[in-house]
């Protein structure tokens, strides 16, 4: 193990604000030379949501604004305290991309692993930083100069710094993947409860249908021959009426 360091934020990254605009420089769609715009709403989780994104003019966006892979998105100013602070990283781009004024990209400084700066910023000393800069103020707003003056106590040696972002990073995309599958399986629930809640099971176990089974239609709903429709207050009791 290599030794340790107390390094700040600035001397592995720098920070670039987002772009300001006028409401006459959105456009509605993106032609050759205009800018998909993200904004704090599409930083979800520590990836890019690309969904509901602004389209700018070109005229907007300075060269260095313009996002590129390797990019650190962050949330400097939102009116909910608890999102300053939540971060992205940038990876394969199509296109031309940059970030609204309530954020701020940060570049990793030539030899250093964004990703190695990116779990910095999802660590729970940045936020415990973050939340230390805003206890100060009654504006939830943060400026380029209070992350990069972030301290950090990290390994000093870049072969180190690595070798934990590549650990970190496949930790982050195992979860990615367990998620994934989780969301798939509630879909597949979704469906199959349904499916057993309308039209139910019969003696061997199999969901019923109208091409296999038989339906009648009573008090407007199509439901097996054998199944009773009811009111719910044959079955239950009202308790209280909510306030």
């Amino acid at each position: 193990m290599s030794e340790l360091a107390e390094i700040s934020i600035g001397e592995l990254a720098r920070g670039i604000r987002g772009v300001t605009y006028k409401p006459h420089q959105l456009k509605d769609d993106v032609g050759l030379n205009d800018y998909y715009l993200l904004r704090s709403n599409n930083i979800q989780n520590g990836t890019v949501d690309f969904d509901d994104m602004q389209i700018v003019e070109k005229s907007c966006v300075s060269e260095k604004q313009k996002l590129i892979d390797g990019d650190i998105i962050v949330c400097m100013s939102n009116g909910s305290r608890p999102l300053v602070g939540k971060s992205a990283l940038i990876n394969s781009l199509q296109g031309n991309y940059c970030v609204g004024s309530f954020c701020s990209s940060f570049r990793a400084n030539p030899g250093v692993n964004p990703n190695f700066v990116f779990q910095i910023f999802r660590s729970g000393n940045f936020k415990f930083g973050i939340d230390v800069i805003l206890s100060g103020s009654a504006i939830n707003n943060l400026q380029n100069k209070h992350i990069e003056e972030l301290k950090f106590i990290i390994p000093a040696s870049i072969e180190e710094q690595n070798q934990i972002a590549k650990i970190l990073s496949k930790s982050d995309a195992a979860i990615a993947q367990t998620e994934a599958l989780i969301a798939k399986y509630q879909r597949i629930k979704t469906g199959l409860m349904q499916d057993l809640l309308t039209n139910g099971i019969d003696e061997h176990g199999n969901i019923r249908n109208e091409q296999t089974h038989r339906f009648k239609t009573e008090k407007g709903l199509r439901v097996s021959e054998d199944w009773e429709v009811v009111e719910l207050e044959s079955v239950c009791n009202k308790i209280a009426d909510r306030d």
